[in-house]
């Protein structure tokens, strides 16, 4: 399947319903994404463009959506006409973020930064800005999940999966 971060979740639900079927044990969920070798996300290098056609988020190249912040960006939009907020509201979540990942020594950007410097960085699609989007890095991780019966003795402890939903 087309393999990135928000792939986690669907690739979880098909493991889940692949141990609740019988249809295995054991499941290991391999991820990865090499988009920092490519030259840009959105516009004529995007590598969204392989997937078959609209992004998750509503991007479409048809309608000047060429990346997923397009999409981000009107989902954001509708929920502040709705909702409300200020521009350092939303700074306050990608400010978290950035501080708490400071603290881990594997993390691909260090740096911390404020409100301030958030205010500060160009927007890319209104309402968002530079540091509302996802870095664009190459990953890859793997996890194992296995039935509860198969699970419960294992050391550590098994986290259980007790429901979800986005199929």
């Amino acid at each position: 399947t087309w393999s990135h971060g928000r792939m986690t979740v669907p690739a979880t639900i098909n493991a889940v319903f692949a141990l609740d079927s019988g249809l295995a044990d054991r499941i290991v969920v391999l991820l990865g994404c090499a988009f920092a070798s490519h030259v840009r996300v959105g516009g004529e290098t995007n590598p969204e463009e392989f997937r078959e056609t609209y992004g998750a988020h509503g991007e479409n190249p048809v309608y000047g959506l060429g990346a997923p912040a397009a999409g981000a960006a009107m989902m954001m939009r509708r929920y502040l006409l709705r909702y409300g907020g200020t521009a350092e509201q939303l700074a306050s979540i990608p400010v978290a973020f950035r501080n708490h990942a400071s603290l881990n020594p594997d993390a691909a950007y260090r740096n911390r930064y404020t409100v301030q410097d958030y205010l500060a960085n160009r927007i890319v699609v209104d309402p968002l800005r530079v540091y509302d989007c996802a870095a664009v890095t190459n990953s890859a991780g793997a996890y194992i999940l296995a039935r509860a019966d198969e699970a419960r003795d294992l050391v550590p402890k098994p986290i259980y999966i007790s429901g979800f939903t986005g199929i």
